[in-house]
């Protein structure tokens, strides 16, 4: 008899600790999403110091500085690079398929990073 309570206890035990392991477990997880969320928005500014337009044209200043003729292809928009929030731009070559890639200091207008992707 006194086995059979030890067993009861010991699965009794095992099912509520189970139960708020996954309990725990969803709360932390929907907590940790809801945070990123909220970063994520915090992040991306609504009245950056340079516009999008603006960081184009820095673009094209340092392509022609360069000698490099490429044409706007795409943006996607404003990024977290390395502690920095950039604006994503892509230029494709009007020789041949490759694209250069700039990411342009939403703050200060630096260019933050610049590559450039043969095809």
């Amino acid at each position: 008899m006194k086995n059979k309570w030890i067993i009861i206890t010991i699965t009794s035990s095992l099912i509520i600790i189970a139960t708020l392991g996954f309990a725990g477990g969803y709360f932390l997880s929907r907590n940790s999403n809801q945070t990123n969320t909220d970063m994520n928005n915090q992040i991306l500014s609504p009245d950056p110091a340079i516009t999008l337009n603006q960081a184009k044209q820095i673009a094209y200043n340092d392509l022609t500085n360069r000698n490099i003729q490429a044409d706007f292809y795409a943006n996607s928009g404003q990024n977290l690079h390395r502690g920095q929030l950039v604006w994503e731009l892509e230029f494709r070559l009007q020789n041949d398929r490759s694209i250069i890639e700039y990411y342009i200091n939403v703050a200060d207008g630096s260019i933050v990073k610049f590559e450039w992707e043969q095809d």
